[in-house]
């Protein structure tokens, strides 16, 4: 679920957007346009070292390329529902920026 949602990054936001819980599209993400502004600046984005730590939850450190030249890499915990939807995430350590 977390490699397939980044995978869809920064190109495919609809797509990535039906992967998030309708609560995360409000109270996390803002709202589809304020999600589209945070995606905007991102030119690419990466998935790795993807973890289950528990019956619906996993790790994965992401790594965003920003259009500026910035990159920033985050280990982020994720908790999923039972029907495989993003319904919070945790940013564990951030470096970069």
């Amino acid at each position: 679920v977390v490699s397939d949602y980044y995978a869809q990054m920064p190109d495919h936001l609809d797509q990535a957007w039906q992967q998030l819980t309708p609560d995360y599209q409000t109270n996390h993400a803002g709202g589809y346009d304020a999600f589209e502004e945070f995606w905007d600046p991102v030119t690419s984005v990466r998935a790795t070292n993807v973890t289950t730590t528990g019956p619906r939850t996993a790790q994965a450190t992401i790594t965003y390329h920003f259009d500026d030249g910035r990159v920033v890499t985050e280990k982020t915990r994720y908790t999923l529902t039972a029907d495989w939807k993003i319904a919070a995430t945790t940013v564990l350590s951030s470096t970069g920026g």
